[in-house]
């Protein structure tokens, strides 16, 4: 989903020889003792080579977004956060205690939510990179005329640091641990017949401070980066929209690490997958969209021994009113039993969304 992640990773303490070992420590902290920030700060003052209370910030706002850590009470702007580990954060330590290589869930994390790593190692695999052209390459990702300075260099750092691509005679190289997982960007998820379910998390909407709102202190967007943020935040519009509608019908509405919103009554769940979409990009993002939500019904509804016996709905939600051909596209969509709703101003439309409401 490029349009939904962030532009950009961001450093974390430790440089390239010592970030995977502090990433692994912070979690195993968070893990053990549940630190508000002040907590969490004091202690990696004292673990690792943390410098000022504004760089503390933007390495846990960066972890937060990218679900390595999760904010269970209060708000890091604020200072009053309280901190869990999360989805991803889980699938690290669990790397971890199998005797498992960390990096790859480390990796699973940034291609998820960053937009470009999955597409640099597949480059990669094609043959080294120079490093003058470093930033052309990461373009590709973005589908940007060029991708700004800095934003570039922090993608190639974290793949050092993971042990992915080292730097020889002025290019970048996959080494010969990168080459094992270069064929499988996802890392070493487990074969699916053995996932659990995704744990269900309270949305938090962009009117309350949500981490996905944009936050100039941790990315600076510039240029047409910050076409990314904006669509960022619509698309975060688009679900509070639906989620107050889907509230006042009786709905309970959560979150995965996979859907980007699961409403559930007493005789169905709707998952619903979000999308912005433009002219030149509509068609894609509905293709995108509704290999998603066969996925994430599997992982969210399927695999949730308590939901069995719940019929569950896909849902197709879009950020505005499409023009008369897709619409046509749409309507048929709803033949084969997707639901297909927008939001118009203020307020959810669709073809299915009369049908939903009455369906109570």
């Amino acid at each position: 989903m490029q349009e939904d992640r962030w532009p950009t990773a961001n450093r974390f303490v430790g440089g390239k020889k010592h970030r995977v070992k502090n990433v692994v420590a912070v979690l195993e902290f968070v893990s053990e003792n549940r630190p508000n920030q002040s907590t969490l700060f004091d202690w990696m003052k004292t673990h690792t080579a943390l410098g000022t209370e504004s760089t503390f910030y933007k390495h846990i706002k960066f972890i937060v977004n990218i679900r390595l850590l999760n904010i269970f009470d209060g708000n890091l702007n604020e200072g009053n956060a309280q901190f869990s580990v999360g989805s991803f954060g889980t699938k690290i330590l669990d790397a971890k205690d199998a005797g498992e290589p960390v990096e790859h869930s480390i990796f699973e994390a940034l291609s998820t939510h960053v937009i470009g790593f999955d597409h640099l190692l597949n480059e990669l695999q094609e043959g080294p990179i120079d490093v003058d052209e470093r930033r052309s390459v990461l373009e590709g990702a973005f589908d940007l005329r060029e991708v700004p300075d800095g934003v570039d260099q922090k993608h190639y750092i974290w793949l050092e640091a993971l042990g992915y691509v080292e730097k020889v005679d002025g290019q970048y190289v996959l080494t010969d641990f990168g080459r094992r997982v270069s064929g499988n960007t996802s890392g070493n998820q487990r074969p699916i017949e053995s996932r659990a379910p995704s744990e269900l998390r309270r949305r938090s909407s962009t009117q309350q401070g949500s981490g996905n709102t944009t936050d100039s202190t941790e990315i600076s967007y510039v240029a047409d980066l910050q076409t990314i943020s904006r669509k960022t935040e619509t698309h975060e519009q688009v679900l509070d929209t639906l989620e107050l509608e889907l509230d006042s019908l009786g709905f309970d509405c959560f979150e995965t690490e996979h859907s980007d919103l699961l409403a559930v009554d007493d005789e169905r769940v709707l998952i619903v997958e979000a999308k912005t979409v433009d002219p030149s990009s509509a068609f894609d993002q509905i293709r995108r969209a509704i290999g998603q939500l066969f996925e994430y019904e599997y992982y969210d509804v399927i695999s949730r021994d308590d939901w069995q016996s719940i019929q569950s709905r896909k849902c197709l939600l879009l950020d505005r009113p499409p023009g008369e051909e897709l619409r046509r596209y749409l309507e048929h969509l709803t033949t084969k039993s997707i639901v297909v709703l927008w939001v118009d101003g203020d307020s959810i439309a669709g073809p299915s969304w009369k049908e939903l409401r009455e369906d109570r």
